[in-house]
């Protein structure tokens, strides 16, 4: 087929081995700051070379697919020469999966579906479930469309099998029977709702969300604007009562519940500190999404008030862009260290080397690096953006502010330097938190009390 690609930005730079099949013939944009570039060796060009041009399909290839496809009509595209990625996805990756796994010598099984398998919290989480499940005599299966090498493999070493195939989440019904061989199928998060919709024609299956708002625009505009899809065969579950707002913001007449993860125990290592400052952190990815430009912004207004009180290590990774950005801001302020990326040892470690977690993100449905660093017996300020904040009893068990406001972080952070007698009491009221909700024993209660029965 002759391909012309509609963008030129992150979605298609994400997707670019799913076109190998076919002739890109050029690449779209409506930024004119990259017309005449190349992406492996594809010229960038204004939309209007359209007329010009044979080709089959133009393939949209970014997350304003409405947008763009209402342009496209505008300048006389038939709707048959169009196609979002999935459907693109679909046409051209015929790799059709079609699993026959022996289960003659296992009493239980359970299919547990994501999208990548990387070091990230949702994975973690993913991760987690899948040991409490092999925990309670289930054989555990995980399927995915990919994830990284090193995951996958410490993944299989915990005796959890990895399935995999790139048209995962455009898979029919038809492609899905062999899914009925499985006692459970979770689904997780709307990413993939064409899965869960699919699925859900040949058996019932459990949706557990994880989603912020802005992954629903672009798949519900794909897979469900002006179709009606049947909740029948579908329990919907999510982490928090913000993942259920937000799914719920799109299909308000569907009952959600509340199943949150669970973390893993850890052997605390207790670390005794000499030093007369407060050591505050950040743990996570670097993204606008996560709120650092504030935590860095208000850590700027400390270098002028109590900046011998105060220090803040930041851990994580994030695009070229953010890591220069968040490399660039430590340099300019002497009470911030950037650690770049750990491994998970290395986290521990650094987690009982701190006093203080700062999860400032704009929307972060349940972070695992609150509950991680409750675990640890560390004080949590959180944003009112996340969904651990409706754990948390302010001043008692934990700190809240107000999302996206740094006047407020200002004021929570400012209140543990003034209260820093308080640090070790909060700590252990966070602790409970961890013990009463996120352990694996409150986990298998789920599973039994809830998936179990309801299967």
């Amino acid at each position: 087929m002759k391909i012309v690609v509609f963008g030129a930005g992150k979605f298609y730079e994400e997707r670019r081995k799913c076109f190998i099949n076919d002739d890109i013939i050029a690449i779209l944009d409506n930024d004119l700051s990259k017309w005449g570039n190349f992406i492996d060796d594809i010229k960038i060009y204004s939309p209007s070379i359209l007329g010009n041009i044979e080709y089959d399909y133009v393939v949209i290839a970014s997350r304003y697919v409405k947008e763009i496809k209402e342009q496209l009509i505008r300048m006389g595209i038939s709707n048959e020469k169009i196609l979002f990625f999935e459907q693109y996805k679909q046409i051209s990756l015929r790799d059709s999966v079609n699993y026959f796994i022996d289960m003659s010598n296992t009493i239980k099984s359970v299919l547990i579906v994501f999208t990548y398998l990387c070091n990230d919290g949702g994975t973690m989480a993913i991760w987690n479930a899948a040991k409490a499940f092999r925990n309670c005599g289930y054989k555990v299966y995980i399927f995915v469309m990919g994830g990284t090498d090193d995951v996958i493999r410490r993944i299989k070493n915990d005796s959890i099998d990895v399935l995999i195939s790139e048209r995962l989440d455009v898979m029919t019904s038809r492609e899905l029977l062999w899914i009925n061989q499985f006692n459970l199928v979770i689904v997780n998060t709307f990413l993939i709702c064409n899965f869960a919709f699919e699925a859900a024609k040949n058996r019932k299956i459990f949706w557990w969300l994880h989603d912020p708002k802005i992954s629903y625009l672009y798949n519900y505009e794909v897979f469900c604007r002006n179709r009606k899809h049947s909740f029948k065969n579908i329990s919907m579950i999510a982490v928090s009562n913000l993942a259920k707002m937000n799914f719920n913001s799109f299909f308000p007449e569907v009952q959600v519940d509340i199943f949150p993860y669970y973390i893993s125990n850890i052997n605390e290592t207790p670390i005794v500190r000499k030093r007369d400052y407060i050591l505050f952190s950040y743990v996570g990815m670097l993204s606008n999404t996560k709120g650092i430009d504030i935590l860095l912004d208000v850590f700027d207004r400390f270098m002028e008030v109590k900046s011998n009180e105060i220090r803040l290590n930041i851990v994580g990774t994030g695009s070229k862009e953010m890591v220069k950005f968040v490399t660039m801001r430590a340099n300019h302020n002497p009470l911030i260290d950037y650690k770049g990326e750990l491994n998970r040892d290395e986290i521990n470690i650094f987690y009982s080397q701190i006093d203080v977690l700062v999860c400032p993100s704009r929307e972060d449905m349940l972070p695992t690096v609150v509950v991680e660093a409750m675990q640890h017996k560390k004080v949590c300020i959180v944003s009112d953006g996340t969904g651990m904040a409706d754990y948390i009893e302010n001043e008692l068990n934990g700190l809240i502010f107000e999302s996206e406001n740094a006047d407020s972080l200002f004021s929570q952070i400012e209140w543990i330097v003034n209260n820093r007698e308080q640090i070790d009491r909060i700590g252990m009221n966070g602790y409970k938190i961890y013990k009463d909700f996120f352990t694996e024993k409150a986990f298998r209660n789920h599973i039994f009390h809830y998936l179990v029965r309801k299967d």
